[in-house]
């Protein structure tokens, strides 16, 4: 389920909006959107794993079939975490919502000024990103060694057919360049492919949800410290209305 639909979620958005701060409620729906975009997407390469996992299945040679299964299966495991850190960073923040409208009722709406920096949103972004990039490194790995699995595994056949040649009194004969748009390796391969490009659009999203939040956060710091001075300068005229001028 969307984590728009949680219940504090949505009450903090009731506040940041009653209250004025548009900013911080569009930058968290932002990154709240860009949470439930990337679930929809684990979905759709999860299957995209689970199909080239059957792939897999069809490869004949025994040795090369279990070499590329624990390939894919590294690859699985580089988007289970993913997963785990998405399911993580949605509790944290419907957590971090509870937390803060409470703190909202208690002492009013002043602490939402710090909303962005309270619910860590930056850090959160920035923690599935290196995930992200952490799947896509694996998923590149993986797409190299198997062009070499399917470089080795030509040239074997192609030895083992001049094997079945001299055996018959034929000579040996030169073994092609193989084609590597063809086999059980390149649809394998074209598949990590697709997954590869989903990730990458997913890392672009985060850095430009990562980039909106380091903008307002700035933001934020100015206008803290410009706050800051207007209430020194204020506290500063009234000491000086305080000191009475000596009578002459």
């Amino acid at each position: 389920m969307s984590i728009l639909y949680n219940k504090n979620i949505n009450e903090l958005f009731q506040m940041l909006t009653s209250s004025g701060n548009q900013k911080d409620a569009s930058a968290l729906a932002d990154l709240l959107i860009y949470l439930d975009r990337l679930e929809e997407q684990y979905t759709t390469i999860h299957a995209d794993i689970q199909d080239i996992k059957k792939e897999v299945q069809r490869i004949q040679n025994g040795g090369v079939r279990e070499t590329a299964k624990k390939l894919v299966n590294q690859i699985e495991n580089a988007a289970i975490q993913v997963r785990n850190g998405l399911g993580k960073a949605k509790g944290d923040i419907a957590e971090r919502a509870a937390s803060l409208t409470q703190a909202v009722k208690e002492k009013g709406t002043i602490v939402l000024n710090k909303t962005l920096e309270v619910m860590q949103c930056k850090k959160m972004v920035t923690g599935i990103k290196r995930l992200l990039e952490k799947f896509h490194e694996t998923v590149d790995r993986k797409i190299e060694a198997l062009s070499r699995i399917g470089e080795e595994l030509h040239e074997t056949a192609g030895h083992a057919k001049n094997a079945g040649r001299i055996m018959v009194g034929k000579e040996a004969v030169e073994i092609a360049n193989r084609n590597p748009e063809q086999g059980a390796i390149h649809r394998i391969q074209m598949g990590l492919g697709h997954v590869r490009a989903a990730i990458g659009k997913l890392i672009k999203g985060a850095e430009r949800t990562a980039e909106k939040l380091e903008a307002l956060g700035k933001q934020a710091e100015e206008i803290s410290e410009k706050q800051k001075i207007a209430r020194e300068n204020k506290q500063q005229k009234g000491e000086l209305r305080k000191v009475k001028v000596p009578a002459r």
